[in-house]
């Protein structure tokens, strides 16, 4: 079991990042975040609501989806229970943690229009991973899409010392910059786990 689990999270880490392979929610890359804190808070809300969103879609498609036959409905309702489950944790938070819904309330609009949870939903039922590989995948996956986010905060603040040819400033740059990277992950992709 533990060894499954270490696989699972390799394989959602590294091997499978949602961004540098999947090339999803590379929505919030593009915002001007400044702080690994802050990063860190986007993280872990994206895991939160990726674990839960993932285990609700992993038991409406069992009990509902595939028992009747409702396979061309999945994208609408997995839609629906993200947006179901991001309101019923921001409304939760908001009355037993304000603390913690006042530091996570800026995230929202990243998240609800993060690509990362419906795909990660979607690549979890496709492969037909059970309840919890589902929720061990999900959540690792979140970790690999913080791991991404910082590396690219990282990259932003190096490229800012360095002497970039005029026509390569700015954008194009980052772009070149995270293609490597990206290939650097792809490169992983030659470990093979029976996931």
């Amino acid at each position: 079991m533990l060894a499954k689990l270490f696989i699972v999270a390799l394989s959602a880490i590294f091997i499978e990042n949602v961004v540098f392979v999947k090339l999803l929610g590379v929505f919030p890359i593009f915002d001007e975040h400044k702080r690994i804190k802050t990063l860190f808070n986007m993280g872990a809300y994206v895991a939160l609501v990726m674990v839960l969103s993932s285990s609700f879609m992993f038991l409406v498609n069992k009990f509902l989806i595939m028992r009747f036959n409702l396979t061309y409905l999945r994208i609408i309702i997995f839609v629906l229970i993200i947006v179901i489950t991001m309101k019923l944790l921001d409304i939760l938070l908001m009355k037993l943690l304000t603390k913690i819904h006042n530091a996570l309330k800026n995230y929202f609009p990243y998240v609800i229009t993060n690509c990362a949870v419906l795909g990660i939903a979607i690549i979890i039922i496709d492969r037909g991973l059970s309840f919890f590989e589902t929720i061990a995948y999900s959540f690792f996956s979140a970790v690999g899409f913080t791991l991404a986010l910082i590396l690219i905060l990282s990259i932003k603040e190096k490229l800012q010392f360095c002497s970039v040819p005029k026509a390569f400033e700015g954008a194009p740059i980052l772009f070149i910059a995270i293609a490597l990277l990206a290939m650097a992950f792809m490169g992983f992709s030659g470990i093979k786990f029976p996931v």
